[in-house]
Formats: C-alpha cells, sequence, structure tokens
C-alpha cells in the first residue's frame, strides 16, 4: 500500500511539472522538450549503457570483493538514460541528479592493483642498494670493468 501511494504521488508530481511546464513556455516546446528527453535517454542508453553493463560484470567477476560505490558507479548512468526517457520533469531531474559526478569513497584501497603497488614499494625500499662509481678502463691486452673504491684495481 505504501509503495502504491508514493508511485502516485510521483505520478502526480510528473503530471504537474508538464502542466506548469506547458503554462510557463507553451505546449509546442514542452512536447519538443519531453521529445528530445527521450532522444537523450536513448541515445544514452544506446551508446553507454551495453559498455557500463560490461564493467558491471566484469567487476563482479574480478577476484577483489566490489564496493558497494563501485558497483553502483556503471548503473547510474544507466538509469538516468531510463529517467530520461520517461516523459516528466521529475524523471529529468533525477536523471540530472544521477549524472553529476559526485566523490565517493577512495576506490583504490580496494582493488587488486592498488595492493600489488603496495607490495612491490615494500619490497623495493629495504635497502638493498649498493651505490658506487663505475669505470671502464682499456688497455691493449684486456678491458677490465673496476667498481671506483670498491673493488681492487691491477697494475
Amino acid at each position: 500500500m505504501r509503495f502504491a501511494s508514493l508511485f502516485f504521488g510521483y505520478l502526480v508530481a510528473e503530471l504537474c511539472s508538464i502542466i506548469f511546464l506547458a503554462q510557463a513556455v507553451g505546449a509546442g516546446w514542452t512536447i519538443l522538450i519531453l521529445i528530445a528527453s527521450f532522444f537523450l535517454g536513448l541515445f544514452m542508453l544506446r551508446n553507454i549503457g551495453f559498455s557500463k553493463v560490461l564493467i558491471l560484470g566484469s567487476l563482479w567477476n574480478s577476484n577483489n570483493n566490489p564496493s558497494l560505490y563501485q558497483v553502483l558507479w556503471p548503473v547510474r548512468f544507466i538509469l538516468a538514460a531510463v529517467f530520461l526517457m520517461i516523459p516528466g520533469l521529475v524523471s529529468d531531474l533525477f536523471a540530472l541528479l544521477l549524472m553529476l559526478p559526485f566523490k565517493g569513497p577512495k576506490l583504490a584501497q580496494n582493488t587488486f592493483y592498488y595492493n600489488n603497488q603496495q607490495q612491490q614499494q615494500k619490497y623495493e625500499s629495504d635497502g638493498d642498494v649498493i651505490e658506487g662509481e663505475y669505470s671502464e678502463v682499456d688497455s691493449k691486452h684486456n678491458t677490465q670493468a673496476t667498481l671506483n673504491g670498491f673493488l681492487p684495481k691491477n697494475k
């Protein structure tokens, strides 16, 4: 019952927004805006929607556990496209809110790449670096490479 009343309220809000827009700019412009909104949603769903579904599928198939924010990031464009296809200004407002780039939590800490980079940096910074100068000494019969100050030079 609660869902039915919420849905009915949404339909009334959509209808009222269309009527107010028609009174403000005229019926022809209102119909043109609604048609343009539909085709923009169709364009988004056709061009962006399928790639976002593939991104969502790769998130689910990856070995790491995706966060809710990672899962909802690709889905929001699909929902925005569907909301644009629904006639009315309230749904267009929802679509606009979904397309805004809200800043979420840092996702790099949850990814395999970030963890792998952290492990590599830990192993690389153990202090196993030996510094020295390298010089090449040429003589008639042999070429000898020495480290200045570390290996004795042949005389």
